[in-house]
This record gives structure tokens, C-alpha cells and sequence, in this order.
């Protein structure tokens, strides 16, 4: 038996044009020996559109090409799968801080605290410099707190947000806070709230003034909903359970972006080894669940202080001990069940 790999256009096979898609393919002709068969995978998103397509091409094959030999795969893009697990996350995310009766969504809130650090770059790297001058014992290290910026997160590649999740945990929730605080007071705010009423624009260019004035009232917004939220110990909580519990599907993205070699089968390793390795490390995360909440209280005290109390920290935050426990855990669960969902069942059930 002869088996076939090519690359077809899947657009004209879904239109019915079945001919055009396969005009290149000399082994379509009538010298196609006995016993060939044509073996077709199809990987794509997994959004909306594309399960349609999906959907259709299956209807053809079992329908109008049945009678032909040939075998007809689906697949799904491994990497889209991870974003999409990563969004369902943040969707999670939004759900507890509405219980918490808080007013800002998470990802929203990371890009927002984003956009404000790069836009005022040059005040919060001053300010940076003064507290802590000399200091090299920040995860990121004085000079490359300083001098770097938060990675920013993009919609749509919405696991982008680990990237602005790692930066604010390696430099320190109360280091992020009182460098906010300390550049965006309560006097320039209201300086700026001044300025986007008054406009110091040349009022003979009435357009450049409407855009000035919009983009001064958008800024001053990103401020306030900025400090908002760097002052809030839960969100902080949020943020590193978030990104923690996410580890084991960045494991998984990273084996995907490993370049491909002639000697490697990406495949074969992954269901050889990876899925179990990843499923280990969650299992990991469970075991040493306690361990890792503590670490979590401690990154969300805001006042640098270790003598204190953990009631006053949660107080201070506006919830329970036994809530922030719940929230870890419906994050870790999710993120084992998404992986196990969209990527570990699927190969279990191809190769079973």
C-alpha cells in the first residue's frame, strides 16, 4: 500500500471543487496503481468559523467522496489550544471578582496597568531609581527593573498576559504599588483633570484639540483604574495563582515552539512523554497546594510586612481565607481539566 502527504486548498474542496484541489496531484490520474489510498489532515483553529469548516469537509468526505480511497483526518492547532485554555482562565478570573464585588475584569486590568507603565515610562523609571538605589535584590534586579517594560497583553493571543504577569511578580507587588502611587498623586491627577477639561490646545485646530482632549480623559482613566487596582491586595492574590497555575500549560506552549528537526517527532514525544509530564506538574501543584497559598498571601501584602496578621492582610483585602482558597483552587482545576480536555483526551482517544 502507497500512502500520500500533500498540501491542498481546502477553500475550493469546501465550495465542491473537488477538481481544481487536486489539479496538481498526478497521482489523481488513472495511472494510480491498485491498493493507493490518499490520507488528508486537516489542522486548524478551533474557532467558530473553523468548526464550520470542519464540519463541512466531513459532510463531503462521508457524502460526495465516499466512494473514492481515501482517509480523512481533523486536528486542531495545539498552540490556539492554549490560548484558548489561558481565556477561559481570565473568563474565570472575571467570575471571582464579581463575587468579590470588585469593578475591574482582569485582563483588562493587565493591559490597562500595562499601557499606563509604558506611557509614562520616564516618570516611573525616575522614581524607581530613587527607592531603590543601590538595591540588586529584586527578582528582576535594579537595573533591569528599571530599564525594562512590562510585556504587553494583547487580545485575541490571550495567554500574551503571563508575559505581564511574570514581570509584576518578579519585581513585587508593593514595589509596583509604591512606584504608582508615588508618580500618579492624588495632585496630578487632579492637574490632569484639569487639563482634559480646560485643553491647552490652539483653538483654531479644533480636531487636534477634540484628540488631545480624548487621549488626556483616556490616560487619566488607565491612571485611575491603574491605581485601583495595584492597591488591592486581592488582585495581586488573583494575579499569582493565575499565572502559578498556569505553568504546566506554558510547559506544554514551549515544547510546541521548539524548532523541528529531522530527527525529532513532535508527536511522538508528545504523547510518549509530554502529556504525562505536564499532567505530573499539576499533580505537583496539588500536592504542594498549601505551601503555594501561603507564598501567595505573602506576595499579596502590600506593606512589606511579615509580622502581619493574616486577618488584617485579608481584611484589607475585602475577602475570606476561605474564599481566596476556593479561588486557587477553581484556577489550578480548570487549567488541569482544560489541558486534559483539549489536548490529553483528544490523543488518548486517537491512539487507544
Amino acid at each position: 500500500m502507497t500512502i500520500s502527504a500533500i498540501m491542498i486548498d481546502w477553500q475550493q474542496l469546501v465550495v465542491g471543487e473537488f477538481g481544481k484541489a487536486f489539479k496538481r496531484m498526478k497521482c489523481m490520474s488513472r495511472q494510480v496503481p491498485e491498493g493507493y489510498f490518499h490520507v488528508f489532515l486537516s489542522t486548524t483553529d478551533d474557532g467558530p468559523d473553523q468548526r464550520g469548516t470542519r464540519n463541512t469537509l466531513h459532510t463531503q468526505f462521508a457524502t460526495e467522496y465516499k466512494d473514492l480511497p481515501m482517509f480523512f483526518f481533523t486536528g486542531l492547532c495545539l498552540k490556539h489550544q492554549y490560548h484558548l485554555a489561558a481565556r477561559s482562565q481570565l473568563g474565570l478570573c472575571d467570575i471571582w471578582l464579581r463575587k468579590l464585588q470588585k469593578k475591574y475584569k482582569y485582563f483588562s486590568s493587565v493591559a490597562t496597568i500595562c499601557h499606563t507603565w509604558r506611557a509614562h515610562l520616564a516618570k516611573l523609571r525616575k522614581l524607581w531609581r530613587e527607592l531603590h538605589q543601590g538595591d540588586i535584590g529584586l527578582g528582576l534586579g535594579r537595573q533591569a527593573a528599571e530599564f525594562r517594560v512590562p510585556p504587553l497583553a494583547v487580545a485575541g493571543r490571550w495567554a500574551s498576559v503571563d508575559g505581564a504577569e511574570t514581570f509584576y511578580i518578579n519585581a513585587g507587588a508593593a514595589n509596583v504599588r509604591d512606584v504608582f502611587v508615588g508618580t500618579f498623586t492624588s495632585k496630578v491627577l487632579a492637574q490632569q483633570d484639569a487639563e482634559c477639561e480646560s485643553g491647552n490646545a490652539d483653538p483654531l485646530d479644533e480636531l487636534a484639540l477634540d484628540e488631545s482632549k480624548h487621549y488626556k480623559q483616556k490616560i487619566s482613566r488607565y491612571i485611575k483604574n491603574s491605581l485601583t487596582c495595584v492597591s488591592d491586595p486581592a488582585y495581586w492574590f488573583i494575579l499569582w495563582t493565575s499565572n502559578h497555575t498556569r505553568k504546566p500549560l506554558l510547559h506544554f506552549y514551549r515544547f510546541l515552539c521548539v524548532k523541528h528537526t529531522s530527527t525529532r517527532l513532535h508527536v511522538v514525544e508528545l504523547v510518549g512523554q509530554r502529556l504525562d509530564l505536564v499532567m505530573a506538574e499539576f499533580n505537583q501543584l496539588v500536592a504542594s497546594f498549601d505551601s503555594r497559598i501561603d507564598a501567595a498571601f505573602t506576595f499579596m501584602n502590600l506593606e512589606n510586612r511579615s509580622e502581619m496578621a493574616l486577618d488584617d492582610l485579608l481584611a484589607s483585602a475585602s475577602c475570606t481565607q476561605e474564599t481566596l482558597h476556593a479561588v486557587a483552587a477553581s484556577l489550578l482545576l480548570h487549567n488541569a481539566a482544560a489541558f486534559e480536555r483539549r489536548v490529553s483526551r483528544y490523543y488518548q482517544r486517537c491512539f487507544s
